[in-house]
């Protein structure tokens, strides 16, 4: 745990020791250590804590259900944020603290549930600004979260159709909020929801309305120069109205251009086709559900295992899920554009980068613009990530057309090496170390 976690944790300790008050957004609360620190701060913390899904038991929040008796018990100031419907999620997973005497506040952030699978079981991030603007603006959104009160089910895990923010609370989200940080980047913070509908509309004859916060990450990504690199879980089937679909149509329509980026659910993928039945329910088209999407600059993976024990042999074969089954392997929401360049940009956040979240889920999104650390910190994840499954995934790929798979040796020709000595191969690797 303490590896899989990383800095993580040590990062959440430090933050409470601060002196302060802290102002917390949560979606998810299941991990005795994260609890813990809240339990041990419950004075000075104040939380809204959104519902998790529908369990088997067709009740709501089942995952928050024992954080949450904790924090109620502890005294904690704590506002229920039950949407209870498969519309809404209160998506949020930042901190604001506010030091004593009007200290300069920070805000942590990033894709991080506060989850042992979140922590431990899943690619994610997570950031600390140390900006006292950026900070008030997270702490605004947190006033108007709280402002924006939706009514309590009783009892808790009861489904409410009909939860859903406020007009009021949309509209004010409509606009972003920048902010020149110290090293000369700029910050444009973003929240959802923004559009005035409850959910994504959808129309044969009208196109579906790009939300603001992404027609800037669309805008930004046209400018790009070079690459557009991105880690996604699941922002839209079959990688429409999301990142994913613009990124592709970007690269498409100019080749020197490098995208590249991996993803969780099967159904993200460009490529994807859903299984289809007739009236009689019966299987009228197999459907596909490939693990690559491969176009000349463009090179997209799924998370995807190793599952053939002649490679692995005694260590067994890989899992792709942690706690049977529980939560997204690549959970972070992630792009970087031109991370080489200093107009370059990285949007990270809540935000699962799809339509979806900007219409229906209380979100945040930041937009960094010009930091290179930051985008170097970062672009180094995204390939990591990439790089990890890029083998899995044509493993999973040729063995899902019947091919053969790789034989655990080495070539012991130079032929591997002509796609590099050509051009067709490489194409990070050289974008990198020019």
């Amino acid at each position: 745990r303490k590896y899989l976690a990383g800095d993580v944790i040590p990062l959440i300790r430090e933050l409470f020791q601060r002196k302060g008050t802290f102002y917390l957004s949560l979606y998810e609360l299941e991990d005795e250590e994260l609890e813990d620190i809240l339990i041990a701060n419950a004075a000075r913390i104040q939380v809204i804590l959104s519902n998790t899904g529908l369990g088997e038991d067709k009740k709501w929040d089942a995952r928050n259900k024992a954080a949450r008796k904790r924090l109620v018990d502890a005294g904690v100031d704590i506002q229920h944020r039950m949407f209870n419907n498969s519309t809404h999620i209160g998506h949020n997973k930042f901190v604001v603290h506010v030091p004593p005497e009007g200290g300069r506040r920070s805000v942590l952030t990033g894709s991080t549930n506060w989850t042992s699978t979140g922590l431990a079981g899943q690619t994610n991030n997570a950031l600390l600004v140390e900006d006292d603007a950026v900070a008030g603006v997270f702490l605004d959104y947190w006033d108007r979260l709280k402002t924006d009160e939706l009514k309590l089910p009783k009892p808790l895990s009861k489904e409410m159709k009909d939860n859903q923010q406020g007009q009021a609370f949309r509209e004010s989200n409509e606009t972003a909020s920048r902010v020149q940080i110290v090293n000369g980047a700029t910050v444009e913070v973003w929240f959802s929801p923004n559009r005035p509908e409850r959910r994504k509309p959808t129309s044969k004859n009208k196109p579906t309305p790009v939300p603001p916060d992404l027609t800037q990450v669309y805008r930004r990504m046209r400018m790009a120069k070079e690459a557009i690199l991105f880690l996604a879980f699941y922002p839209g089937q079959s990688g429409k109205d999301c990142i994913i679909g613009e990124a592709i149509d970007i690269g498409a329509k100019d080749r020197s251009l490098l995208v590249t980026g991996a993803v969780s659910s099967p159904q993200a993928m460009p490529n994807y086709v859903a299984k289809r039945k007739d009236e009689d329910d019966e299987v009228v088209e197999k459907g596909a559900s490939p693990t690559t999407y491969d176009d000349g600059n463009i090179s997209i993976v799924r998370a995807a295992r190793i599952d053939d024990r002649t490679i692995l042999g005694d260590l067994g074969a890989e899992q792709l899920t942690a706690r049977g089954g529980i939560g997204a392997i690549i959970h972070d929401k992630v792009v970087v554009i031109d991370p080489r360049s200093p107009d370059c940009t990285v949007v990270l956040g809540s935000h699962n980068l799809g339509f979806k979240a900007s219409y229906s889920n209380d979100e945040n999104m930041l937009i960094v613009t010009g930091d290179q650390e930051l985008a170097a910190a970062y672009a180094v994840h995204i390939l990591d990530v990439y790089d990890h499954y890029r083998f899995r995934a044509i493993e999973s790929e040729r063995k899902r057309k019947g091919h053969k798979g790789w034989s655990g040796f080495l070539d012991t020709n130079d032929r591997w090496q002509k796609g590099y000595v050509e051009g067709r191969k490489g194409a990070l690797m050289r974008y990198f170390a020019r």
